[in-house]
Parts: C-alpha cells; sequence; structure tokens
C-alpha cells in the first residue's frame, strides 16, 4: 500500500527547497531530483510503498510549529549566537572583492587545513560549462583548500545535495557542509535520523538568506544583456567593478559562442527587489541566520565595505577564527547584536511579519514559528497582486525566451509589458488605500516590534554585561 511522501505533501503544495536530502535517505531509491516549470529544482517520484517517512522526517519544508524539535550540541543551542563578528579575509588568502569578505571561504579552508574535517560539501560551478541536465552550478566534495578557494562565489542558483551525501555515507571522514538555512535545516534533521550521518558530519555551516531563485533568474540576466539563456555557459551572479559601491552587483555571463555579456547593478536590482523567479517555499520560510548551523555567514552592513558578518554557535569554530587571526589570514572583531539586527533588520521583517501575512493567503498554511496573521482586505488584494506579478514574469519568460518562436516572441512581450504594468499601478493603488484605510498612526508596527524586547532577535542571545 501506497502512502503519500514528499512529492505529494511537500512539492504539491509548493513548499519544496530543493535541498535533495530526501533523495539521499529513500531506502526504495524511488525519488529523484528534476527542474520543474518554473526552473525549480523539486523531489519527483511516485509514492512511498513502505510508509518509513524518512523523506518527510528530514525535510525541512516539513510542519514544525511552536518551537525547533532539534537540540543541539553547540555551545549556545539552537539560534542563539554565542558571539558575533565582522571582519574580512586578508589579503594573500582571497581577493577583496569577495562580497562578504571571504569569510566563510577563509573559514572553510581553515577546517580543511588544521584537520578539524576532512572535506567540505560546497558549492562550484559545473566544470567546462553546463552539465547534460543543464546545471550550471553543483554541490561537490572538496578536501584541498585549493578546491575551496576556487569556489568562493556567491550562486543564486538550484544546487541539492542527494549526490554528495551519498559519497559521505559510503566513504569515512570528518565532512562539513555549508549552504541555505534550508538544507542546514535538512542536514541536522539527518543527523537526528542517521547516526552514521550524524558522527560524519561534524561541521554545519550556513548562510543567511532573505530567498533564492531558480534557475530561470540565470536565464533572464542573459536575455536581458542580449545573451540566448538556452545557451548559457558561465554565470557570476556578484559581478563587482572596480571603483563601484559595496552592494552594487552586477551579472557576468557567457553563452556557448563564446561572447560574454553582463548586466548592470540597476536592471539587476530592480528585478531582484521584486523577488522576481524566487520559489514559492521561500515564501513559507523562518529562518533568516540559519539558526541550525554551528556558524552563520552574511553580509556586512554599510560603513563595512568588503567585510562580512558571522555569528559563532560553537566553541571550535571560535578557536580556528582566533587561530586564522593569529595567523594574519583574517581579521575579525566582536560586535554588539544590535549591528547584526541592522544589517538584517529588513530579512527579518520580511521572514517574520511578512511570513504572518503570506501564510494567511494559503488555504493550507504549513506550520511556522510564526502564526498566520489577520489581514486587511486590500492588503490581501496588495499581495496577491505582487504574487500575480511573479507568476506572469515567470510565464512570459517561458514563453518569450525558452519557447523562441520569432514571429510571435515581440507580440508575447509586448501584452507581457502591458499586463504586469497594469498589475504594478493597480498594485500602487491599493497599496495607498490600505494606507488610508488604516489611518495615521496605524501604518503598523515598527520594524523592531517583532523582532523582541528592546529590539532583540530571538536568534541572537543578549549581551552580557
Amino acid at each position: 500500500m501506497s502512502v503519500p511522501g514528499v512529492v505529494r505533501t511537500i512539492v504539491a503544495r509548493g513548499l519544496c527547497s530543493g535541498c535533495g536530502v530526501c533523495v539521499a535517505v529513500c531506502p526504495e531509491a524511488s525519488l529523484r531530483m528534476e527542474f520543474n516549470r518554473a526552473g525549480e529544482l523539486v523531489a519527483a517520484g511516485g509514492d512511498c510503498r513502505s510508509g518509513c517517512g524518512r523523506c518527510l522526517s528530514v525535510c525541512p519544508g516539513a510542519d514544525r510549529p511552536g518551537r525547533e524539535p532539534l537540540s543541539l550540541a553547540t555551545d549556545a543551542g539552537p539560534g542563539l549566537a554565542r558571539t558575533a563578528l565582522a571582519g574580512r579575509a586578508l589579503p594573500g588568502e582571497f581577493a577583496g572583492s569577495r562580497s562578504s569578505g571571504g569569510l566563510a571561504s577563509a573559514f572553510l579552508a581553515g577546517l580543511l587545513e588544521t584537520g578539524a574535517v576532512e572535506r567540505v560539501l560546497a558549492v562550484t560551478k559545473t566544470a567546462a560549462g553546463p552539465d547534460p541536465d543543464g546545471r550550471l552550478f553543483r554541490f561537490a566534495v572538496m578536501d584541498r583548500a585549493e578546491q575551496v578557494r576556487g569556489a568562493a562565489r556567491s550562486c543564486y542558483y538550484p544546487v541539492e545535495l542527494s549526490g554528495v551525501l551519498a559519497e559521505v555515507r559510503r566513504t569515512r571522514g570528518r565532512t562539513a557542509v555549508i549552504g541555505l538555512p534550508c538544507a542546514v535545516r535538512a542536514v541536522r534533521n539527518l543527523q537526528a535520523l542517521d547516526p552514521v550521518m550524524a558522527g560524519r558530519i561534524t561541521v554545519l555551516a550556513g548562510l543567511v538568506c532573505g530567498g533564492t531563485r531558480s534557475r530561470h533568474w540565470a536565464g533572464y540576466l542573459c536575455l536581458v544583456g542580449g545573451g540566448n539563456p538556452a545557451e548559457l555557459a558561465e554565470a557570476e551572479f556578484r559581478d563587482r567593478e572596480p571603483g563601484q559601491p559595496a552592494r552594487e552587483y552586477g551579472f557576468r555571463f557567457r553563452c556557448r559562442d563564446g561572447l560574454p555579456g553582463r548586466v548592470g547593478a540597476a536592471a539587476r536590482n530592480a528585478a531582484w527587489a521584486r523577488r522576481w523567479f524566487q520559489p514559492e517555499a521561500c515564501d513559507c520560510c523562518d529562518d533568516v541566520l540559519a539558526d541550525l548551523a554551528d556558524v552563520a555567514f552574511m553580509d556586512a552592513g554599510p560603513g563595512r565595505d568588503d567585510q562580512g558578518m558571522v555569528l559563532v554557535r560553537s566553541g571550535q569554530a571560535r578557536e580556528l577564527f582566533d587561530r586564522l587571526a593569529a595567523a594574519g589570514r583574517v581579521e575579525v572583531e566582536a560586535i554588539a547584536d544590535a549591528e547584526v539586527l541592522a544589517a538584517q533588520r529588513g530579512l527579518l521583517r520580511w521572514k517574520q511579519e511578512g511570513l504572518a501575512e503570506r501564510l494567511a493567503l494559503r488555504t493550507d498554511p504549513p506550520g511556522r514559528r510564526v502564526a498566520p496573521a489577520r489581514i486587511a482586505r486590500l492588503r490581501r488584494i496588495e499581495l496577491g497582486l505582487q504574487l500575480r506579478e511573479r507568476r506572469q514574469v515567470v510565464e512570459a519568460f517561458i514563453d518569450c525566451a525558452l519557447r523562441r518562436t520569432p514571429a510571435r516572441a515581440e507580440a508575447k512581450a509586448l501584452r507581457f509589458r502591458l499586463r504586469t504594468l497594469a498589475v504594478r499601478v493597480l498594485h500602487r493603488v491599493v497599496r495607498v488605500a490600505a494606507r488610508l484605510e488604516r489611518g495615521p498612526g496605524k501604518a503598523g508596527k515598527k520594524a523592531g516590534s517583532r523582532i523582541g524586547p528592546q529590539g532583540q532577535s530571538p536568534h541572537l542571545k543578549p549581551e552580557e554585561a
């Protein structure tokens, strides 16, 4: 007798983040990872015949209402920061142009060089262009610091862990994994399920995340830059030209014909701010700071160009940073929790207050630490228009770029632009009406009101006097 697995329980509800851990634990090997129409990497396959439930037990998209189900063997515990640091990798370790100061790559390389781990699971570009299935990036097993340094770039592209986790299961060795909060959560669930993997995966590093993107994001930027998305061979998501201020990232690419191209920061940031090509699962995520990771890396706030911030939750991680600093490979300083909150306040609001509103729009909201909110009618219309615009963008990209029919492409593109413009104008009218409906002094809570008393975050341990 078959029972519902992740495909019917998670994927069909738009909650699959594409981590691939369910594929790695399926005893029947009946699951696989594949791209859907929207360019999202999701689990696919039939129902579970054995009824073991392993796929759902590791899934980061499954219900988890009220509290965290896991307890960590770290000094601080789930989500809490033992120490918050800010700094950069010094010249000679990594180039100064790294978006988050190169601290994540320096940390992973240090783990390998000190023998703390024997391999690292991290994302890198596929060799010699796209794989046969068209993937530009993949998780890889790295056992040398040079490999980590060569992969030291941000990636906004779907990747999954099933293949590399299978290798960890087959071979002995202490392993570090770095990934987005959803991947970190899935690996923590895997450690709770499988004692062998718990013994082999000894370090979990997280990347602060406000929402990733589907593979159509790279194709869209390629199209904006004058390239053919079907011929896209290489992508650089955080390209910053000399003299540009921090966070002014462009997109650099190369197609199979060898011709390079670049999209400037203005065009890239406009589409990013509207969350075009963001997977639906990101709308239901409540984890910003990689709460279950031993160490979490993020961009620094204003005034700290070419630097990054780190939440350190284990003594092993803090000791390694001290050793790297003493060796002249990084420079870091302890910072107050308030500076971390200031740098990530927008993401915290989007995944707390914003999440409560988005859950209210769903007929089957998943259980999260944030409960669905009661929202006014006009606000509900406004949020619906935002989602409608995002879906129209995906459909237009598929029609105009991936299904190229020159005689119809221009007409479809024009119709799309007119529809999107109408939605955007209506969205702005509804937004103004919603604010007038709330009235003066009722425009909403302050930015820190959902973060905690005196602006403290539930993700951070209050500073000690």
